[in-house]
């Protein structure tokens, strides 16, 4: 990238574009019932354990796959702002 955005010329560039990639593993844990003497194996637990009311959420860990540099898009999401004393606020659709 260069050191001015592509889209304000002879202003120094603030922010940049980026495409991050990751991958993310969820645990979940839950006590749920199952019939006395059920063979563990053949009760679908993949499928049914989306069904529950209780998602048995525990935590979640993101690994980053990759980050790339791509033109810039001041339209994307802002992930950490220019000013580090302004916090992010999340505003959902």
């Amino acid at each position: 990238m260069d050191s001015t955005d592509r889209h304000a010329p002879n202003q120094p560039a603030t922010m940049q574009t980026i495409l991050v990639r990751w991958t993310e593993v969820s645990e979940h844990w839950v006590r749920v019932q199952v019939p006395l003497g059920a063979d563990i194996d053949e009760l679908d637990l993949e499928n049914r354990l989306a069904e529950l009311n209780d998602d048995g959420f525990q935590g979640v860990e993101r690994q980053i796959n990759s980050v790339s540099e791509v033109d810039h898009d001041p339209r994307t999401e802002v992930l950490v702002p220019a000013d580090p004393t302004t916090r992010r606020v999340r505003h959902r659709p």
